[in-house]
């Protein structure tokens, strides 16, 4: 066809005819329909059941949530335990490298129970108020133990403040596992617009927002070769044993 004054607004229109009918559909990916926290702590626990301490990035570890596990251990453990690690709790709070060297050995430590447990977030508890929560109750345990550790008064100040300094913000997410650990409590910190993950327990007071098992899934625990009585992390209730055990029965 003879090219005239109005081929080139005919060529133009076919053109863009042509480009409409071939443009292809944009899908918009979506976040989760979960709050931030809980992303954060299902991202990490995937992450740790195929790439194990390789998911904990330098500075990830937390002074913080130490402080607020060494308040909750302090709360409930056994007090030959803490008479005689109280000290060297306190001396591996001190410093960030060690700190940090725990994390990670808990994470290696957790990655072989993890792995295929399917566990997923199902719920979360402000830190804020639980920090406040812990402090008061070991304060109260000692107190009314009569336990007498050099220091430990100022230690809970300590610990306390150091939660709440990094903690006030964060959250606890409640995971819940097909199987073994069954519950799995993960904390997690809020700075710069972004939660991360700063640590992890299968054990967490029901005073400070944890949840007892059944001694079924006790039994199975204690059975477990990464979790069982060998870590701190044993989920045994209050009144499994006697409080006065001529032993500790956390193991640092």
């Amino acid at each position: 066809m003879p090219a005239g004054r109005h081929s080139g607004p005919l060529v133009a229109a076919v053109l863009a005819v042509a480009l409409g009918g071939c443009r292809a559909k944009v899908e918009v990916a979506t976040l989760p329909d979960e709050s931030p926290s809980l992303r954060a702590a299902n991202s990490f626990v995937h992450c740790i059941e195929g790439a194990n301490s390789a998911c904990v990035e330098p500075g990830q570890a937390s002074r913080g949530w130490h402080g607020f596990a060494l308040l909750a251990w302090l709360s409930h453990g056994s007090p030959v335990a803490i008479a005689s690690s109280l000290p060297h709790q306190l001396a591996i709070h001190a410093e960030p490298r060690l700190i940090e060297r725990r994390m990670v050995d808990e994470v290696e430590r957790y990655a072989i129970a993890l792995r295929g447990a399917g566990c997923s977030g199902v719920e979360e508890h402000s830190l804020g108020p639980l920090v406040e929560r812990a402090a008061t109750s070991a304060a109260e345990r000692l107190d009314g133990l009569a336990l007498w550790v050099r220091g430990a008064s100022d230690a809970i100040g300590m610990l306390r403040e150091d939660a709440r300094a990094e903690l006030a913000q964060g959250t606890l997410v409640a995971m819940r596992c097909p199987t073994d650990p069954y519950l799995l409590y993960v904390g997690t910190r809020y700075s710069e617009g972004r939660y991360s993950v700063v640590g992890m327990s299968t054990l967490v007071p029901a005073a400070l927002g944890g949840e007892r098992l059944d001694p079924e899934r006790v039994a199975v625990r204690l059975e477990s070769r990464a979790l069982g009585l060998q870590g701190a992390s044993s989920p045994l209730p209050d009144d499994a044993i006697g409080p006065w055990l001529p032993f500790p029965v956390e193991e640092f």
